[in-house]
C-alpha cells in the first residue's frame, strides 16, 4: 500500500511540474485537442489516486481539472466530448454546494446539446436544484424542467412519472413539506 501511495505521490508531482511548466512554453489558445483531453485525463487521474488513497484532494487539483474542463469546452464547443464537460463541471460545483454555477453550467449544457446522452439526468437535477437548494426557491423552473423531463422521456417508469406529476401538482408545499405530505 504504501508503495502506491508513493508511486502516486510522484505521479502527481510529475503531472504538476508538467503542467505548471507547459504554462510558460504553451499558451491556452495554442493548445490541441488531444494536448486539453490530455490535461484533463492528468487531474482527473491525479484526483483518483488522492481518492484511492483515501487522503483529501488538494483543491488545486479541483480547481485545475474545473479548469481545464472550462477550457476544452471553451476551445472545442463543437465536440462530441464537450457536453460531458459541461456535465462534469455542473456535478463538480452541485457536489461542492455551489449550486449556482451548478446550475449556470447545467442550462448551458441542456441549451447546447439537446441530443445529450444523460440529458434526462441533467433535467432532474435542474428540478431539484431549484426546488431544494436555490433560495428563494423557483416553482416555474422547478415546473420547466419537469415538465421538459416529461415530455422528452416517454417511457419513463410508470412510478416515476407519477412522482414527478405528484410534485408538480403540489409546487406550493417546499420539498420537506412534500416530503411530510407524502409520508401521510
Amino acid at each position: 500500500m504504501y508503495i502506491k501511495i508513493l508511486i502516486g505521490s510522484l505521479v502527481l508531482s510529475l503531472v504538476v511540474i508538467s503542467c505548471r511548466g507547459s504554462k510558460s512554453k504553451i499558451s491556452n489558445k495554442d493548445l490541441t485537442i488531444e494536448e486539453v483531453k490530455n490535461r484533463v485525463l492528468a487531474y482527473e487521474d491525479s484526483i483518483m489516486t488522492f481518492q484511492k488513497s483515501q487522503k483529501v484532494v488538494p483543491a488545486y487539483f479541483q480547481d485545475s481539472l474545473i479548469n481545464a474542463l472550462k477550457l476544452f469546452y471553451s476551445k472545442f464547443p463543437e465536440d462530441k466530448s464537450a457536453a460531458k464537460c459541461l456535465d462534469k463541471i455542473q456535478m463538480f460545483y452541485s457536489g461542492n454546494g455551489q449550486v449556482q454555477l451548478a446550475v449556470k453550467y447545467a442550462d448551458t449544457l441542456i441549451e447546447k446539446f439537446p441530443k445529450y446522452k444523460n440529458r434526462s439526468l441533467v433535467l432532474e437535477s435542474q428540478a431539484a436544484n431549484y426546488d431544494m437548494f436555490i433560495n428563494p426557491r423557483d416553482t416555474n423552473k422547478v415546473k420547466q424542467y419537469f415538465t421538459m423531463l416529461l415530455k422528452e422521456n416517454k417511457s419513463m417508469e410508470t412510478d416515476k412519472r407519477k412522482g414527478i406529476e405528484l410534485r408538480l401538482r403540489h409546487l406550493e408545499l417546499t420539498f420537506e413539506e412534500f416530503i411530510q405530505f407524502q409520508s401521510k
